[in-house]
C-alpha cells in the first residue's frame, strides 16, 4: 500500500510564528491641517484603519479646534508654547525621542499631516503587525506621491477622498521618513526630518528591491540618510505624500508664519513647483479603496 503526501503551499500571508503580538505604535507629527476634514479623516486612518495605538500632534497655528479630537487617542501640544529653535521639525523630533513620551510605545513613526501610510494586506493593512513580524530598530518608508491630474482651486472632501492619481514612474529615490524603536532612544537623533544619525551602525529595514544611500559623517557616525532606490511594485509599506492639493491652501501656506525647515522663498519655488508637477500626474490608482 503506497500513501502519497501531497504538499500544498498556500499563498503567505501575515505569519504568527515567533511574533510578539503585544507591539505598541504611535505616531508623531508636526500639524496645522488647513482643511478641518482633514483632522477626523487622518485620525481615523491610523487609529481605525491602520490601528496605531496614539498620535502625538504638535500643533501651529491651526484655525480649528484639535484639541477636541483629544478622545480619539490622541494628545495635542501646542507647538507655539515650546520655543523650539529653526529647524523646527527636526528639533521637535529630536526633543520628543529624549522624552518620556518616547518610551511609552514599542515603535514610534515620524510623519506629516498630509501623509497617510499605507501596509500591505498581507499584514491585514494593520502597521503592529508589520511591525511584528519584522521587528527592526529602524525602518526607511519610501514616499509616493499623489496628487489630481487637474489643478483644483477649492476642495470640500478630504484629500484621501479628493486625490488618486500618481506619476507612472515606479520610484521616486531618496526620499523617505521613519519608524523608530524606542530602545534605540540612545543610539540616534534625527539628522533633519527624512534622516538619523546613528552612534552605531545599524542597518535599516527596507522594503525588497531596495538600495541605501549610506556615508559617515566627520566623526565617523553612520548616517543611514535616504533610500536610494526602491521599486513601489515591491513594497511591503509605502507613505503616500499628498504634497499637491488645491490652489487656496497653497496660497495659505505661502501666508503662513509655519515654514518649520525652508526659508519663504524655497517655499514660493516649492508652490509654483507643484502646480507644474500636478499636471504631470496620470495613473490613477486608489490605495485606500476609498
Amino acid at each position: 500500500m503506497r500513501i502519497l503526501f501531497v504538499i500544498i503551499q498556500l499563498p503567505k500571508k501575515y505569519n504568527n510564528r515567533n511574533v510578539n503580538q503585544n507591539v505598541t505604535s504611535a505616531l508623531c507629527i508636526i500639524c496645522k491641517f488647513y482643511k478641518e476634514v482633514d483632522i477626523p479623516m487622518y485620525i481615523n486612518h491610523y487609529i481605525n484603519y491602520l490601528g496605531f495605538n496614539h498620535i502625538y500632534m504638535y500643533v501651529y497655528n491651526s484655525k480649528f479646534d484639535i484639541k477636541k479630537y483629544e478622545n480619539m487617542n490622541v494628545t495635542v501640544i501646542d507647538a507655539n508654547k515650546l520655543n523650539i529653535k529653526n529647524p523646527v521639525q527636526q528639533n521637535i523630533y529630536n526633543d520628543f525621542i529624549k522624552s518620556d513620551l518616547f518610551q511609552k510605545y514599542d515603535f514610534t513613526a515620524f510623519f506629516d499631516d498630509d501623509e497617510l501610510l499605507w501596509v500591505s494586506d498581507k499584514y491585514n493593512h494593520n502597521v503592529n503587525k508589520f511591525l511584528s513580524y519584522n521587528n527592526n530598530m529602524y525602518y526607511l518608508i519610501p514616499w509616493r506621491f499623489i496628487g489630481g491630474n487637474v489643478p483644483l482651486h477649492d476642495r470640500n472632501n478630504s484629500y484621501k477622498d479628493t486625490y488618486f492619481y500618481v506619476d507612472k514612474s515606479i520610484s521616486w529615490p531618496l526620499l523617505n521618513k521613519v519608524i523608530l524603536r524606542k530602545d534605540a532612544v540612545f543610539d540616534f537623533s534625527f539628522h533633519e526630518v527624512h534622516s538619523v544619525i546613528f552612534k552605531s551602525k545599524i542597518t535599516p529595514w527596507v522594503n525588497k528591491n531596495s538600495r541605501l544611500d549610506t556615508h559617515y559623517t566627520n566623526n565617523c557616525n553612520i548616517i543611514c540618510t535616504h533610500l536610494f532606490e526602491y521599486d513601489y511594485n515591491y513594497c511591503d509599506i509605502m507613505l503616500y505624500h499628498y504634497a499637491f492639493r488645491t490652489q487656496l491652501e497653497y496660497i495659505e501656506k505661502l501666508n503662513s508664519k509655519m515654514v518649520c525647515t525652508f526659508d519663504d522663498q524655497i517655499v514660493k519655488n516649492t508652490y509654483f513647483a507643484d502646480l507644474e508637477y500636478k499636471t504631470n500626474y496620470d495613473l490613477y490608482i486608489n490605495p485606500f479603496n476609498v
